[in-house]
């Protein structure tokens, strides 16, 4: 068999001359397998790319690291390899993983976040923000780097410096360009997706932990989030302000849209996605199907909530959707934006997103002394922690006016008596 051969990658002068990136060269060895070349700033690995087929609860592509790159030191044959050492190593990966040995040899970083992510996707978790947040901040530090040769001090700083950049915002001048790194403007948000970062990495390496690719978990397990900054800040409306945003609306499909929401606790895009069949008017609930966290959900309506639906799908077909646009589409990404900005600024309500109709449901039924379990479950929650985050301050003050409706039990009150004040 003919050697490959490559300009760019075949010799150490060529590769050095190659830039720093987080993303591979690639030079492709035969159908479905690619070797690939990641230039570091200290140095440079190998990797192998093998396609293997789309299925459900997989990824198409399995990457697997060869080892370092003889761009500083001289090949070993074993973890620092030439380019054409790295061309062999890589068919003999190729062919154990096609015959179903996947994770010969060192299991990367790389390979446990494709894992989880495929795992994810599988079970209709927050796949996206999950994939953009490992993507962006994991993988192009750890990609290349065994699982097992993590240590506790690296991922502890990692988790520190997260809290020190910026969030990524594209420019008001510019809304179609690059997104750019912000100044640090409240330290507490900071903190706050630096522990949801540290949380996703972690699910991913326990993963791999659990399946036997690592001896040891204490790596991560002993790195601790920031406390104390995961404080929820929940705005909600009250009953007067949301009957005041509805009277601001000056769309009616949007309106009808507001009033959706307040009566039924749904996302923005769940609400876009109802039909006429989701509606059961005997029982007056909502099935929703499709829903953040992957669990479909009933939600039952008030009497406003069923004289709203049996309103919207009267004389519809099963398959309509429920909620529409004045020029009769369906509701799409931010479409809520415009007509919601408008009516906030017609009705003297400032900093409320259509996301605080959701808030101001759950915030009423606990208001109401509705338990926190029913709050859950009519929001689509796995548990009740994130809703006793949210709301339970609210089931408490239910509970302080609930007791002073006891009964007489015929105790004297005293009356206060003064004190006389020590001069």
């Amino acid at each position: 068999m003919r050697r490959p051969r490559d300009s760019k990658l075949d010799s150490r002068t060529a590769r050095l001359k190659a830039k720093v990136s987080r993303h591979p060269y690639a030079r492709t060895l035969q159908r479905g397998v690619a070797l690939l070349y990641y230039r570091g700033a200290t140095r440079g690995s190998w990797s192998v790319r093998v396609f293997v087929g789309k299925a459900a609860g997989r990824r198409p592509y399995v990457e697997a690291e060869l080892g370092q790159a003889d761009d500083f030191a001289e090949s070993d044959g074993k973890s620092i390899l030439t380019f054409s050492e790295a061309v062999a190593a890589a068919f003999d990966k190729a062919q154990a993983i096609a015959t179903g040995q996947r994770h010969i040899g060192p299991y990367t970083v790389l390979q446990a976040v494709n894992d989880y992510l495929a795992d994810a996707e599988a079970k209709k978790k927050s796949f996206r923000d999950i994939k953009a947040r490992l993507e962006r901040h994991v993988t192009p530090l750890f990609g290349a780097r065994r699982v097992s040769s993590l240590t506790h001090g690296e991922i502890e700083e990692w988790h520190r410096d997260l809290a020190k950049l910026g969030a990524f915002k594209r420019p008001k001048n510019n809304p179609t360009g690059g997104r750019k790194r912000q100044q640090v403007k409240d330290p507490r948000a900071r903190k706050v997706s630096a522990n949801r970062e540290l949380s996703y990495f972690k699910a991913a390496l326990n993963r791999a932990y659990k399946l036997g690719h690592a001896k040891d978990n204490s790596a991560w397990r002993l790195v601790q989030p920031f406390e104390g900054v995961e404080q929820p800040r929940v705005q909600f409306l009250s009953a007067a302000e949301a009957e005041r945003l509805i009277n601001a609306c000056e769309d009616p499909a949007f309106r009808d849209l507001v009033q959706g929401a307040l009566l039924t606790g749904c996302r923005y895009g769940e609400l876009g996605r109802l039909r006429a069949l989701d509606y059961d008017a005997e029982r007056g609930i909502v099935f929703i199907e499709k829903a953040k966290a992957g669990r479909a959900r009933h939600v039952p309506l008030s009497r406003e909530g069923v004289a709203l639906f049996d309103r919207l799908t009267v004389g519809k077909l099963r398959e309509a959707l429920i909620f529409l646009r004045a020029n009769g589409r369906g509701w799409g990404p931010s479409d809520n934006l415009p007509p919601m900005k408008v009516a906030c600024a017609r009705a003297k309500l400032q900093g409320y997103t259509f996301h605080q109709l959701r808030h101001t449901y759950a915030s009423a039924l606990a208001g109401v002394g509705v338990s926190m379990k029913i709050i859950a479950e009519n929001l689509g929650h796995y548990d009740t922690a994130i809703t006793e985050k949210h709301y339970a301050h609210l089931i408490d003050s239910v509970r302080h006016t609930a007791v002073q409706l006891l009964p007489s039990f015929g105790i004297v009150i005293p009356k206060k008596a003064k004190t006389a004040r020590i001069r």
